[in-house]
């Protein structure tokens, strides 16, 4: 009887010692790659049986560890997927392609497509934010007649951290003139010759004064680690007037923002045409990585939105 119960107690320990220890930090996930378009697109993915597919696309110059602080709320409650886009991270960077959103998007669609993935939560970063949109304008298009976008995916949602957008006045008006001029010489200063000072004046203007240092030695660290035809492409291509007439969004979309990001007062009234289902919120406590500067506020909005 002994014998038997040693050999039960032994199999037990060796059952135990053979389940997979849990993952409890992003850093800890495993990583995964996938061929798109040439290119190997870095992700990592923790799947859940529960809740909704979380999909985080990080901004300019960062990577997928921009999301280290909504792992630990969100896993096990929801699927997450993180991404890094080509050109940053441990994604591949190809010298002979051009960074567009159509570029970045599709390599998110990929994974998407992949994993299966019918009803994304997008939350986008800054440039996340319009690589987001641009997902979901390219693979929602219109029917004739429309004027709102029709989601063929029922059930995706939009999540914009202090995003990236051009709003482009008519053609011809003195005004359109003035911001060709200036989005065009931002865009184009990002030269060889140039990089160091423009990325050295483009990062400080990130932070406020209570940015912990964490976070700017995040940030400062990455951005300053791209390579130059990939930050010059990016935002070139950002630019291009064809990413910013595109017709309403429905799907429902929360607009997370700080304060010091230099946009104009009202700014919930000026993304409204381009949402027809639009939350906001304003921080008024953080720079501009608001997810990693407050994570504990940033994430009981998240998880109430979705």
């Amino acid at each position: 009887m002994k014998k038997v119960f040693y050999l039960f107690l032994a199999l037990a320990v060796c059952l135990s010692s053979c389940r997979p220890t849990a993952v409890k930090s992003l850093a800890e996930l495993k990583s995964e790659y996938l061929n798109y378009d040439g290119t190997d697109i870095h992700y990592k993915m923790l799947p859940s049986k529960e809740g909704k597919d979380l999909v985080f696309v990080h901004g300019w110059g960062c990577d997928m560890n921009a999301w280290k602080e909504q792992f630990s709320c969100f896993a096990g409650k929801n699927t997450l997927i993180f991404i890094d886009l080509p050109g940053f991270g441990l994604s591949g960077k190809p010298y002979d392609k051009e960074y567009t959103l159509d570029y970045l998007s599709g390599a998110v669609e990929e994974v998407l497509k992949h994993l299966n993935v019918n009803k994304p939560v997008l939350i986008g970063h800054s440039l996340g934010t319009p690589v987001c949109r641009q997902l979901l304008l390219t693979q929602y298009p219109l029917s004739e007649g429309d004027t709102l976008r029709k989601l063929l995916r029922p059930g995706a949602m939009l999540v914009d951290v202090d995003g990236v957008y051009c709003f482009y006045p008519p053609d011809g008006t003195p005004e359109r003139a003035e911001y060709d001029a200036a989005v065009q010489g931002f865009a184009y200063s990002f030269t060889p010759e140039a990089f160091p000072s423009i990325l050295d004046n483009f990062i400080s203007g990130l932070f406020i004064e209570s940015t912990p240092p964490s976070v700017r030695e995040y940030a400062s660290l990455t951005m300053e680690s791209t390579l130059q035809y990939v930050g010059s492409s990016v935002m070139k291509n950002l630019i291009d007037t064809k990413y910013w007439d595109g017709p309403t969004i429905t799907c429902p979309t929360l607009a997370v923002w700080s304060k010091y990001s230099g946009v104009p007062e009202h700014y919930e009234d000026v993304l409204k045409p381009l949402y027809h289902d639009l939350q906001w919120k304003e921080f008024s406590n953080t720079g501009h990585f608001i997810m990693m500067e407050d994570p504990d506020t940033f994430n009981s909005l998240i998880e109430k939105f979705i």
